[in-house]
């Protein structure tokens, strides 16, 4: 559970920060980017994309147990 933990909450904060640096602005036309910002932008969520998968697949059977204590 506590690494479970620790996975999801890594994997919300690097969400939030990538939507609230990229998403926000692009979506809401309040920024452009250049070339080599659209590139780091794609390499961050590639990234967050891979560490995702290596532990979230379509076909999961195994759940978390979420005890609550």
């Amino acid at each position: 559970r506590d690494a479970a933990l620790e996975f999801y909450r890594g994997a919300l904060g690097e969400f939030y920060a990538f939507k609230d640096a990229y998403r926000n602005s692009v979506m809401h036309t309040r920024a452009t980017y250049d070339e080599h910002q659209a590139q780091s932008a794609m390499l961050h969520v590639r990234g967050f994309m891979s560490r995702l998968s290596q532990k979230i697949a379509e076909n999961m059977t195994k759940q978390v147990a979420w005890r609550i204590r």
